[in-house]
């Protein structure tokens, strides 16, 4: 199934929805989509005008893009930026995220087929710990 622009998404596990309709930024989740709560994407907003990366920004919500996906991040904040006016941030704008606790939940364990496992481990063997690549 494809979406918006022929971009092939790739549906959610049951077990990935059960974990990810558990965090508090999350309304609803269905195979294909994931509803955030109005306060999550006004926080999120906030965090972005203050210099702070979207995938950081998911992260300190129990996000990470691993379980979600990099794309949906891309493409949800995408849309929250452009509805909320705020423009792009350059390379040079960006800085890491200091905890936060309002949305910082703990880490929880997620069950992965053995072929998101290793796309997993190619992803991350590039990155450092905080995703960077």
């Amino acid at each position: 199934r494809h979406g918006k622009g022929g971009i092939v998404m790739e549906p959610l596990t049951k077990d990935r929805r059960d974990v990810i309709s558990a965090l508090p930024a999350v309304s609803a989740v269905t195979e294909r989509r994931i509803t955030y709560r109005a306060e999550f994407k006004r926080w999120a907003i906030a965090r972005y005008r203050e210099g702070y990366r979207p995938v950081e920004i998911f992260r300190a919500a129990g996000l990470d893009p691993v379980l979600v996906g990099r794309k949906r991040i891309e493409r949800c904040f995408a849309r929250w930026r452009e509805r909320a006016g705020v423009p792009a941030h350059g390379p040079d704008d960006m800085k890491p995220l200091p905890p936060i606790g309002r949305f910082a939940v703990p880490v929880v364990t997620v069950r992965m087929t053995s072929g998101e496992y290793e796309a997993w481990k190619a992803w991350k063997g590039e990155r450092d710990d905080r995703g960077n690549a």
